[in-house]
């Protein structure tokens, strides 16, 4: 099974896609979606959905892991860190994962 893990932020997105049967795993590939923190939140959100697909598209993973918002950062963060995992979960739902 081929799954994409996807660590949520606004400045870099980061994503792991591993080959796994269950008692060995492999990495496939792994890199980072950087934005420009000048830039206003929506093209960013925007650009992290483009990199994703792109991930999606080329990797063709069968499930996702997307990091939940854990609670222990200002409530500013959790809101823009909730922001990006709402495109993580709309654009692995738009590609079938």
């Amino acid at each position: 099974m081929r799954i994409v893990g996807i660590d949520c932020g606004t400045e870099a997105t980061g994503f792991g896609v591993i080959d796994s049967d269950g008692k060995r795993h492999q990495l496939v590939t792994a890199g980072v979606l950087r934005t420009c923190t000048a830039d206003p939140l929506e093209l960013r959100l925007k650009q992290i959905a483009q990199g994703l697909r792109e991930v999606l598209e080329n990797f063709a993973p069968e499930s996702a892991a997307v990091e939940e918002v854990f609670h222990a950062i200002s409530p500013k963060s959790a809101l823009k860190l909730a922001h990006v995992r709402g495109v993580a979960l709309l654009t692995a739902a738009e590609a079938g994962v």
